[in-house]
């Protein structure tokens, strides 16, 4: 039988190997990823296409990606903060989980999208086509949607708290329980819009298209409770 004496200065080895063996796997695993991002970024540099590309969490903050092709590319849990995608086709790509924050998306083609749980707060999507995407939980706090088309997409509790939507196209969309908290719908269209378990006391929705809209446990400016399209 070993000592406790004995004991001890194996315990103590065993640690410290398991130690180098860890540090070792760290910066093996940061070179990999470093590699692999630097050979993503010359290939998009050099081809300004990344089709059906796997780029599953990977930092791209900050980077000019400008009228890119991503479309169909695995973006999910991707680091956008700060990119600049103008007018960059993103259409069917999956975004869901990606931080977009600040993240310049004007004129981009963001349709049938996957943008559930994306962060998108502060970003610019003047004029972006989002529609048929999917952004259920989508955070879009602050974010400039100005004259966007949004027309089909699935924004069921998104978060659009002081969101601009001027001019927006919202026709069909699903805004159940999302929060328009101080949102700006002036001049938006959300004909036929599902408005279910929404609060617009403190939205503004001047001049705003709201014909055909279902309206379910929904407050309308004023405060009074609508049930119109309640089954």
């Amino acid at each position: 039988m070993i000592c406790r004496k004995k004991r001890l200065p194996i315990v103590l080895t065993v640690l410290f190997f398991v130690g180098v063996l860890l540090v070792v796997t760290i910066q093996l695993k940061d070179r990999v990823f470093g590699s692999r991002r630097a050979n993503i970024l010359a290939h998009l540099q050099s081809t300004g296409t990344c089709q059906s590309c796997d780029l599953k969490n990977l930092d791209l903050k900050d980077l000019d990606l400008r009228k890119i092709d991503l479309s169909q590319a695995n973006l999910s849990g991707a680091n956008l903060d700060g990119a600049n995608l103008h007018k960059a086709i993103l259409s069917g790509a999956d975004l869901s989980g990606a931080n977009l924050h600040k993240a310049i998306l004007s004129g981009a083609d963001l349709s049938k999208a996957n943008l559930s749980r994306a962060y998108l707060q502060k970003a610019y999507l003047g004029g972006a086509n989002l529609s048929g995407g999917d952004l259920i939980k989508v955070d879009l706090t602050r974010a400039d949607l100005t004259e966007a088309n949004l027309s089909r997409t699935n924004l069921s509790r998104a978060n659009l708290y002081k969101a601009t939507l001027y001019k927006a196209s919202l026709v069909r969309a699903n805004l159940t329980q999302a929060d328009l908290t101080l949102a700006h719908f002036v001049d938006a269209d959300l004909r036929f819009a599902d408005l279910s378990g929404v609060d617009l006391t403190v939205a503004n929705i001047q001049s705003t298209v709201l014909s055909d809209a279902v309206f379910c446990q929904t407050k309308m400016p004023g405060g009074i409770l609508s049930n119109a399209s309640c089954d």
